[in-house]
């Protein structure tokens, strides 16, 4: 399905709210320490959790409109990764928060290269099929 511009959110005001807070919640837990010492685990866990449930609900809602490749990657991969997050809050795994945030980082590094990697040979089979 092509990439339908015009209802996609993230070309709207609307993608401040929606990557941007997330991004930002994800990077100010990672970075804050208080007096070196990194955040106690629930509060380090809680915002990355909901950060990541709320961008992952975002992009699954995005990709549905949209149909961008990485929104629906992530849209499918994020809410899960949060689970894991809740998991982790209550103690079942012992995954450390910077752990989490690589996976997160991971996940959409990877949804937007195979968005790129997609993008390049629908573009190549439309110049060989103009030939």
């Amino acid at each position: 399905m092509p990439v339908t511009q015009s209802r996609d959110l993230l070309r709207t005001p609307t993608a401040l709210w929606i990557s941007c807070l997330s991004i930002l919640i994800v990077i100010f837990t990672n970075s804050t320490s208080i007096n070196g010492h990194p955040l106690p685990f629930t509060v380090a866990g809680v915002p990355l959790t909901v950060a990541t449930l709320w961008i992952g609900v975002a992009c699954y809602v995005n990709g549905r409109n949209c149909g961008r490749i990485h929104c629906k990657i992530d849209g499918a991969l994020l809410p899960l990764l949060s689970v894991l997050g809740l998991v982790n809050l209550l103690r079942v795994t012992s995954l450390s928060w910077a752990g989490y945030t690589d996976v997160l980082t991971g996940v959409v590094i990877l949804s937007f290269v195979v968005e790129y990697i997609n993008t390049r040979l629908r573009d190549r089979e439309r110049s060989a099929s103009v030939r």
